[in-house]
């Protein structure tokens, strides 16, 4: 069974895949779950996790996304989490690393480990 969460919020990954896609939603999907944990204020998605907005995606085996109370949404990401086999791509370009942070407010995305 397929998990689904759409968010609108801005979500740029990492700056050679920057999208000016912000005004689409994100689409966090995974064949495991994705959980909102209310009071953590965080969406986790579990295995074969994808996340899309327009024509970027992010791969990965774990995701944690945090969220706050923002000025158009109660559930503005502010920062995104992968964990394992991490892939970030669009049209033209694709990154690897076994984790990956973005930090919406910063705009800064970084790829680590190994498989980079």
């Amino acid at each position: 069974m397929k998990y689904l969460l759409l968010c609108a919020a801005l979500f740029v990954t990492f700056p050679a895949l920057a999208q000016t896609n912000s005004d689409q939603p994100i689409e966090i999907t995974a064949t495991k779950t994705v959980e909102w944990l209310r009071n953590e204020k965080q969406y986790v998605a579990r295995e074969d996790v994808i996340v899309t907005q327009g024509k970027m995606q992010i791969f990965s085996d774990l995701l944690t996304a945090d969220y706050r109370e923002g000025a158009t949404s109660s559930t503005e990401i502010y920062q995104i989490t992968a964990d394992g086999n991490v892939q970030i791509k669009d049209d033209t370009n694709t990154a690897y690393g076994d984790k990956g942070v973005y930090d919406v407010t910063k705009g800064v995305a970084v790829l680590t480990g190994q498989n980079l």
